[in-house]
């Protein structure tokens, strides 16, 4: 590459990482909740029919019991 290309990138990057640093400044950041949500109140019948059930390995993460090929 010539100086002047490189000079025409480097110019490019800075201009693309200021223009995505001002796009990322000028949105207003999200709001997780609104005090609106704070007196919502659930019907707990919907909730009746769910249980608790260990879904994950219930060996702490240990696989000791397994069988099969290794490798």
């Amino acid at each position: 590459m010539l100086r002047s290309d490189c000079t025409l990138l480097s110019h490019l990057t800075l201009l693309f990482t200021l223009a995505a640093l001002a796009l990322g400044l000028a949105v207003p950041p999200a709001v997780a909740q609104s005090a609106d949500d704070e007196h919502v109140v659930y019907d707990s019948s919907h909730f009746d029919a769910l249980e608790y059930r260990m879904i994950g390995p219930y060996r702490g993460g240990r696989s000791t019991a397994v069988t099969g090929i290794a490798g």
